[in-house]
């Protein structure tokens, strides 16, 4: 797993764009073998992991200048959730949504508290083992949280 960002500049700048490394070798766990989604909140940058064998790891970078922390227990204890899938900010609040092949898909909050699960495993439905997607739609003042998941077996 490693993670790259564009350096800054005018835009656009001349093809190939230039590239930084940020994360290399799995942020030191060879078993990290996807960076599977990143977000920004907070003036952070978030990182999720896939790890199937110890579970998915959520790490964070404050600012630019900052070094990479894990921010929360492998796979978020049990390690049957093995990938963050996706992340977005909500009410300042950082949720993600996680794949998790026995239980159902989990959605998790990040707040001032650490790290709490907001739904049900898969939603009622443990064969909604991933939240593929999520987004915030604002209507008249209004946050709306929309979460797509995959089902496997149709429906």
């Amino acid at each position: 797993m490693e993670v790259f960002a564009a350096a800054p500049g005018p835009f656009p700048p001349p093809l190939p764009w230039p590239w930084a490394p940020q994360a290399l070798g799995g942020l030191g766990d060879s078993d990290n073998v996807r960076a599977s989604c990143l977000a920004l909140q907070g003036g952070n940058l978030w990182l999720g992991s896939m790890n199937h064998f110890t579970g998915c790891e959520m790490w964070v970078k404050p600012g630019l200048g900052g070094a990479w922390s894990q921010a929360n227990v492998n796979g978020f204890a049990p390690n049957n959730n093995g990938i963050a899938e996706c992340m977005v900010e909500f009410h300042g609040s950082l949720l993600v949504g996680v794949s998790n092949r026995t239980t159902g898909c989990r959605v998790f909050l990040r707040d001032s508290a650490g790290w709490t699960q907001v739904n049900r495993d898969g939603f009622g439905n443990g064969k909604n083992s991933t939240v593929s997607s999520m987004a915030v739609f604002s209507h008249g003042g209004t946050e709306y949280m929309y979460v797509g998941t995959f089902n496997q077996s149709g429906g």
